[in-house]
Order: C-alpha cells, then sequence, then structure tokens
C-alpha cells in the first residue's frame, strides 16, 4: 500500500475528521464506525485485511486500511492508508492501535525507513507486545486531554517559548521533549551523539554539564513558524515520564539537599525560607540551604508562587513543559521502563545496533520506598492541594494514586 503522493500534510477526508492543531493527534475512526466494529459489523469504506502472522497472545486481529481522498491537492481516490488493529477481548472488541501517521510525506523519503514509518507502518504486519503497549499509551493522554478538555483550552495556541524543551534531530528525524529528574542527562548525551555528525560517539564519554549547555542541541523554538509545524508533522516525537511525586521527591533532594547547589539555595532556598518558615534565622535567610520538604510543598502549593512566576523546569509538571495536549507524542517512555523504552526509540531511529542507552548505578536514585517516607510528614490537606497541582501528569500517563496518600 502506497502513501499518498501530495507532497503536502495529508489526512483522509472521507471518513475521518480533520484535526486543526499541527503536531496533534492524527485522524482516528468516527464513534459510528467504532460501534459497528464493536458489534462485528465492519463498515463498507474500510478494507479488511487479516495478517499471515499473529503474536501468541493475541487471540485474533484484523487490520483495516481504511481509503479515502487526500487533501490537499491530491486527485480524488488516492489512497490514503490509516488503520486500526481491533482484538477481541472477552467477547468485545478493543481498540489498541487505531491512528497512522497524517503529516508525513513519507512515499518521498528517499534511503532508510524514517522512525514514523517503523513506528506506524512496520515492515512486518505482526503485532509485538511494545507496538500495543505504546499505543495504549497514547490512547491515555489522547483520553486524558479529551476528558479535561476545559484545561487544555485555555493554551489553543502555543508560542515559540513553549517549544524551548522540544530538541531536534534533524538527521533521523526526532524530536525529544527532556522533563528533567526522568534521565534527561542522558538523553541529551544520546541526542549530542546523534546530532554531533561524528564529534561523539559515546554518550558516557560527554561530562554531565556539557550536556546541559544550551548551544550543544537545537530546540525547535529556533525554528521559523513554518519550519516547526513542518518538523512537528514530520519528525517522530517522543518523551520520558515519570511517577510525578517520585519525580517531585527526586528534585527536592538534588536540588536542596546537596551542598553544591548554591544557585538553587540562593534563588529558591532563601525565597521558600522567607515564605514558610516562622522564626526563620538570619543565616537560613541568607544561605537558603536547609529547606524542609514540608516547606518545599507548602511553597509548590502557595497560589502566590505560580502567581509570581512559573515553575522552575525541575517541577514543572510534564503538562506545562511537553505541552502532550497540543503536541502529538507518538512514543511515550516511562521512567520505570527506562533502558528497553529508550532503547525502542534507538532502533526506530535506526541506531539500535551501534547505540545503546547508558546503564548507570541505580543507588542514588529516588525510589518509592523514599517518596513514601518524604510524604509521612505532609499533612492530608497540603497532599491533596499537591496533587491537584500534578493530577493531570498522574491522569495522562496511567499513574495511581499513591497509596501513602491521605487525600481528603
Amino acid at each position: 500500500m502506497q502513501f499518498c503522493s501530495c507532497g503536502k500534510s495529508l489526512t483522509c477526508a472521507s471518513h475521518f475528521p480533520r484535526l486543526p492543531l499541527a503536531g496533534g493527534a492524527p485522524p482516528h475512526p468516527t464513534p459510528s464506525d467504532s460501534a459497528n466494529v464493536i458489534s462485528g459489523r465492519f463498515p463498507q469504506h474500510l478494507k479488511t485485511v487479516r495478517p499471515r502472522a499473529l503474536p501468541s497472545f493475541l487471540p485474533s486481529a484484523t487490520l483495516e486500511v481504511g481509503r479515502g481522498r487526500c487533501v490537499p491537492g491530491a486527485p480524488a481516490g488516492a489512497p490514503c492508508v490509516l488503520y486500526a488493529v481491533w482484538i477481541a477481548r472477552s467477547s468485545l472488541w478493543t481498540l489498541v492501535m487505531r491512528r497512522s501517521p497524517f503529516g508525513v510525506d513519507i512515499c518521498c523519503r528517499k534511503g532508510s525507513r524514517s522512525p514514523l514509518q517503523e513506528l506506524y507502518n512496520p515492515t512486518q504486519l505482526e503485532l509485538s507486545n511494545t507496538a500495543v503497549l505504546h499505543q495504549m499509551r497514547r490512547d491515555q493522554v489522547t483520553d486524558t486531554c479529551r476528558a479535561n478538555s476545559a484545561v487544555s483550552r485555555k493554551r489553543r495556541v502555543l508560542t515559540p517559548n513553549d517549544l524551548k524543551h522540544l530538541v531536534v534531530d534533524e538527521d533521523h528525524e526526532l524530536i525529544y521533549c527532556y522533563v528533567p529528574k526522568v534521565a534527561c542527562t542522558n538523553w541529551k548525551r544520546l541526542m549530542m551523539v546523534l546530532t554531533g555528525r561524528g564529534k561523539y560517539s559515546d554518550p558516557m564519554e560527554i561530562p554531565a554539564n556539557e550536556a546541559h549547555v544550551s548551544a550543544n542541541l537545537k530546540t525547535l523554538n529556533q525554528y521559523s513558524i513554518p519550519e516547526i509545524n513542518h518538523r512537528l508533522k514530520s519528525y517522530m516525537k517522543f518523551l520520558f515520564v515519570r511517577e510525578p511525586f517520585e519525580r517531585l521527591v527526586s528534585a527536592y533532594r538534588n536540588k536542596f539537599t546537596q551542598k553544591y547547589n548554591t544557585s538553587f539555595h540562593k534563588r529558591y532556598g532563601t525565597k521558600i525560607i522567607r515564605r514558610q518558615r516562622k522564626n526563620a534565622t538570619q543565616e537560613a535567610l541568607r544561605k537558603g540551604d536547609d529547606v524542609k520538604f514540608e516547606e518545599f510543598v507548602a511553597y509548590l502549593i502557595d497560589p502566590h508562587t505560580q502567581r509570581e512566576e512559573p515553575f522552575n523546569e525541575h517541577w514543572q509538571t510534564v503538562y506545562s513543559l511537553c505541552h502532550p495536549c497540543h503536541i502529538h507524542y507518538d512514543l511515550v517512555g516511562k521512567y520505570e521502563t527506562l533502558e528497553e523504552d529508550s532503547n525502542y526509540v534507538l532502533q526506530l531511529a535506526g541506531v539500535g545496533s551501534y547505540l545503546k542507552f547508558p546503564t548507570y548505578a541505580k543507588s542514588t536514585r529516588t525510589t518509592d520506598e523514599m517518596t513514601t517516607e518524604f510524604f509521612q510528614n505532609i499533612s492530608s490537606e497540603h497532599q491533596t492541594q499537591l496533587y491537584e497541582v500534578y493530577k493531570l501528569d498522574f491522569l495522562m500517563f496511567n499513574y495511581s494514586v499513591p497509596s501513602y496518600l491521605k487525600l481528603e
């Protein structure tokens, strides 16, 4: 099946809705189509193809290829591939892979296949556990955005400044939104290897401080508006996430309990102590190097804090850093499966045979047990308020409410 040779961004107009936002979620079957398939009556406009081989964990599956007229500028009847895989489970049909990238001129790409082709249009029709897992993660983000549309509508248009966390790799057609405290140092190292044109070969040879030098990586906000839209439609976009409160404790431990972080102590520690600590000593107000976790939490939930200035990136929500309700991420990696998900990205980029995600000692990592201990002295009122701040991150990335929380 060939993709439409429109030479521009594509959508299928006949049976699928068009998406107004560049880089957003690709089209998917209409509600009526879903109802027909769930009841076992396949829509007439879908061509049914039975895969030759199915993984053992699937009882049955059907690959549906929808045909429609490509827009803009394509001749009538030109094929536009949009596929959906339906898996029978407990006598119900569950949609597990329901969208194909629509803004990609991959028919015209010469040479090796792009990461988006590898992800959405694999060489083999056989599905894998990995493909199903990542589709479910994408769907979780999409469904959460729809359920919380009132929140996402507050920011209908992104500005270039909103895109400063999106690192671009032109050679491999990748866009990575980095989230501090979610292995972003090692992923920046990898992006430096990928974009270095031979300057680097081993990511672990790159000093951590050099990985965070902004001039070493190009971010999406440095492009013109047309170039931004083209890359959002054409490149594979990915990010890595972490359980929100574990990430928060990790940020606190790193920025407020390490004596070498004097810049954070001066900028944020002194402010937190001045606002949250009664009868603070002059030394504490001057140094800001002994912030308690309870004071940090009180600072985060204080309405004055966000009115004063945005959160620092180390404790800002993923929703606000990467804008997943406005930008459709093709792959959502998780800290809990970091190496596996990272190497999957590298495999899709075509470099997995010689470049692997760096492994490192886990002894200093913030764990669930540590997080539980830090929250023991936080009042239920403050726990509830803090959860509301990070609620979208919990829902969007399918993290359950921690068992140690005492929500009111």
